[in-house]
């Protein structure tokens, strides 16, 4: 005996049969084309993709929205750091500037001490010099104390 191809899904589990033919679960009786089944199965399907079709468009217009925000975002933390790189760097050239300043008026100051150290010196010298003159030069006739 001789088995068809009608045969051979007849056979077959209806798990299969569906994989084969996704009309097939639809419908437990064949396709009648004068039966409204099928036209409010396809009914039924248009509602599905028109309802699919506009989640897609709010998820597209949340991505896009998302993906704005985002770019904002982006620009806006780039803007930020350009700004405090800057700043940091004018604060670095001012402190830079005043270390420069203070080590030259630390100079001058060491300069004017070694200055008036060296005056000093030389005055201390001369005071001495001129004491031990004034000490070792005596007339001579010195009266006699009487205590």
């Amino acid at each position: 005996m001789k088995k068809n191809a009608n045969d051979s899904l007849n056979d077959m589990p209806l798990e299969k049969k569906s994989k084969l033919n996704p009309l097939q679960g639809l419908y437990p009786a064949e396709l009648d084309p004068n039966s409204s089944d099928h036209v409010v199965a396809m009914t039924q399907l248009r509602e599905t993709i028109a309802s699919l079709q506009k989640k897609v468009q709010q998820k597209d217009m949340e991505l896009l929205s998302k993906d704005k925000l985002i770019t904002e975002l982006k620009a806006q933390h780039h803007n930020d750091t350009t700004d405090l790189r800057t700043e940091m760097k004018n604060k670095e050239r001012l402190n830079e500037n005043k270390f420069n300043l203070m080590n030259t008026k630390i100079q001058n100051l060491l300069k004017e001490v070694a200055t008036l150290s060296k005056t000093a010196r030389k005055n201390n010298k001369n005071t001495k010099s001129a004491l031990a003159n004034t000490e070792n030069s005596g007339s001579g006739t010195d009266s006699p104390s009487t205590n």
